[in-house]
């Protein structure tokens, strides 16, 4: 169970890093759906 709880940890720490799909909160100018969809898709990689 800890596995997958660190590989979401790890996929929205690398987004945020990354900085390209960030919601207005995080200081971007992506919608949640978008940031979601990116997280989503690091995980699967």
């Amino acid at each position: 169970m800890y596995d997958k709880a660190e590989r979401i940890e790890k996929a929205c720490f690398d987004t945020i890093k990354d900085g390209k799909v960030l919601t207005g909160d995080l200081g971007g100018k992506s919608k949640c759906s978008e940031y979601t969809s990116e997280i989503c898709k690091r995980i699967k990689d």
